[in-house]
């Protein structure tokens, strides 16, 4: 008999530290894709009680997010105007109604792929010693000074929370709906 095995591999093409740290944040991201992937239009935009947030936009957050951190923090990239419009930047995607929207299951996982696959991108050009290299975090209120390291953590972290809220809210709606 097999033992299973769940060990955490580097991300290839990134430094070691990095790509562990990206393989952290694709395991809890599995799993985020894997509650979503059978839910309807209906489902993704249903909200349970006012100020629950809709499954839907749970995950175009988590999207908006990793784009944000990762190409605008840690990479300091310009933003244009169609990496703003992908990411959903600036369009304050917890509090839009996500029917508005008119994406499908499919069309949140394709976002999410395509800023991770940015992300990867992006993290290829660092080493680990930049890891902990201290960056100004702005705009924020305070400004702070934070690390790659501790932001591809934080991601994790953020990633884990929703993830937990949208496995909640499934359940919630299949339990009300079936």
């Amino acid at each position: 008999m097999e033992i299973p095995r769940d060990v955490l591999e580097p991300v290839q093409g990134l430094s070691r530290e990095a790509g562990l740290l990206l393989a952290g944040l694709e395991e809890v991201r599995t799993q985020t894709i894997e509650l979503i992937e059978d839910l309807s239009e209906e489902e993704l935009a249903t909200t349970l009680l006012p100020n629950f947030h809709q499954i839907g936009s749970l995950a175009l957050h988590l999207a908006e997010n990793e784009f944000w951190w990762i190409q605008a923090v840690i990479a300091g990239k310009e933003i244009s105007d169609e990496d703003r419009k992908l990411a959903h930047l600036d369009e304050h995607t917890l509090e839009t109604d996500f029917r508005l929207r008119g994406y499908d299951a499919k069309s949140c996982i394709g976002i999410l792929n395509m800023i991770h696959e940015r992300s990867i991108e992006t993290l290829s050009e660092f080493s680990d010693d930049r890891l902990d290299t201290l960056i100004l975090c702005e705009p924020g209120d305070p400004r702070f000074e934070c690390s790659p390291r501790w932001v591809l953590h934080h991601l994790i972290d953020h990633e884990a929370h929703h993830k937990g809220q949208i496995a909640m809210i499934k359940r919630l709606i299949r339990k009300t709906t079936s």
